[in-house]
């Protein structure tokens, strides 16, 4: 079972762990996020620890993950 989950809203760890809490027998996980400059980034969903200890708990199984970032920044018009 693969999965592609692509949020473009503030999301942190307690999120991904409710979605991954329901897919036990998850093979391959595509997490992309895309945020924006504006919204403060939380830094655990970088934590290397952090997400091992979330992939291990929740989907043992996982063989394939994939976590691409994108931070969006607005720049001021230039004149």
């Amino acid at each position: 079972m693969s999965f592609d989950l692509t949020m473009l809203a503030r999301c942190d760890y307690r999120s991904i762990t409710c979605v991954l809490h329901c897919m036990p027998n998850l093979r391959q996980f595509y997490f992309k996020l895309l945020q924006s400059a504006a919204w403060p980034f939380p830094a655990e969903l970088v934590d290397v620890d952090v997400a091992q200890q979330m992939l291990q708990i929740y989907v043992s199984g996982l063989y394939k993950f994939e976590f691409p970032m994108s931070i969006a920044k607005k720049y001021p018009k230039l004149v």
